[in-house]
């Protein structure tokens, strides 16, 4: 048969493929249960930059657990532990291979069990008294052949997933064995990158359940809402990262680009029904890009110059729920929304690079600024009363 003739009749059946996937799916479509009910007119914060007792780099992340603070190191593949005040108590793991070592750090998670890490493609897993239990391979158990992956590729493909490294809220805890990663593909495809990715916004799972005691992704689940085949958000791949956090068999998961938080069911695997308010002062006015190469070459200023919603915490303890956002660099603030069920309570404009991590009766903590050239980490804390 002539190449082209061939070529043709590949691209129709491609073609038929991917609007038969489209066809069988519809958008998210739930009922907004959004409330506003302000009572929290003000936000005092107390601020003190971690000690510089051991060395770091500043290139990591803090996280809570046991009431204690915790930065990964993310260049020195190390995890310090510091006290409520940010005064050094213990380093916890260091980059090698031996017993309480490991070869990298990409992200972090402390788990009720131990503290989970993810480095590259391995996962680690510890106890609570910091001896290695897991070390695996990550797996997305592929089983089809390379050419099947390659030339005709469905969304439910587990071949076609990668793990999605630009996602704020990284790693959430499940259970005691399992955890949810972001999830994305690249696929030249299926991509967010080309016009007419409709199936990838549509169909594309967002997150996958990992088993920490294997390394494999056992369940894939989620999608984007139909924000992103709007008219004037339809090709900015640049912000099509996801954050989410877990409450019992719920997911809150929220998108960059997306005003609303939308409630997943772990249990029939179905979004429920959203909420949220718009960010204030957001500059939402997106470039679209066509390719890759162009969203590539224009990352790094369309994450500084629009805003964007970053990050999600839910703090078990109180049932309040934090959602933070990138305003653009028109402004010197992010802002920082309080929600308790379902009811926006708070409000804020926050210190830049301002994220919440967790909770120490009586307070919530954040993450500040940090600084990589002197090497200070910067932390806040507050109270929310009469709640």
């Amino acid at each position: 048969m002539n190449y082209f003739i061939k070529l043709f009749y590949t691209l129709l059946i491609l073609g038929f493929i991917l609007s038969s996937c489209e066809d069988a799916k519809e958008s998210i479509s739930v009922h907004d249960k959004s409330i506003k009910n302000i009572k929290i007119k003000s936000l005092e914060l107390d601020t003190f930059k971690i000690s510089q007792d051991v060395q770091i780099s500043c290139l990591g992340e803090l996280n809570i657990l046991n009431n204690k603070l915790y930065f990964a190191d993310y260049r020195l593949a190390s995890v310090n532990t510091y006290d409520t005040t940010g005064q050094f108590v213990k380093r916890k793991l260091t980059k090698g291979r031996g017993a309480q070592e490991i070869s990298s750090l990409d992200y972090s998670l402390p788990m009720d069990n131990g503290f989970f890490i993810l480095a590259d493609y391995n996962t680690y897993f510890f106890n609570s008294d910091w001896e290695k239990q897991y070390k695996n391979r990550l797996d997305f158990q592929d089983e089809r052949a390379f050419e099947k992956v390659l030339n005709n590729p469905e969304p439910h493909f587990q071949e076609i997933y990668e793990v999605g490294w630009g996602s704020s809220s990284f790693i959430r805890q499940l259970d005691s064995v399992n955890v949810f990663i972001p999830i994305t593909t690249s696929h030249p495809k299926i991509n967010a990158y080309m016009k007419g990715q409709e199936a990838f916004y549509n169909e594309v799972y967002i997150l996958g359940m990992l088993n920490i005691t294997n390394g494999k992704i056992e369940k894939m689940i989620g999608r984007r809402p139909p924000i992103y085949l709007e008219k004037d958000y339809r090709y900015i791949p640049n912000f099509k990262h996801i954050h989410f956090d877990i409450k019992d068999d719920k997911l809150f998961i929220g998108y960059q680009a997306d005003s609303s938080i939308y409630v997943y069911n772990l249990n029939n695997d179905n979004y429920e029904y959203k909420f949220g308010y718009a960010g204030k002062n957001m500059n939402t006015n997106y470039n679209t890009t066509n390719c890759f190469d162009e969203a590539k070459a224009t990352y790094r200023s369309d994450r500084k110059k629009f805003g964007y919603y970053h990050y999600i915490e839910y703090i078990e303890e109180t049932n309040i729920l934090f959602r933070g956002y990138k305003k653009g660099e028109h402004s010197k603030k992010d802002g920082l929304q309080i929600y308790k069920n379902n009811a926006l309570i708070g409000h804020f404009d926050v210190p830049e690079q301002f994220k919440v991590i967790g909770y120490i009766e009586p307070y919530y903590y954040a993450q500040g600024y940090i600084n990589e050239y002197d090497c200070t980490i910067q932390v806040f804390r507050f109270k929310l009363n009469n709640l």
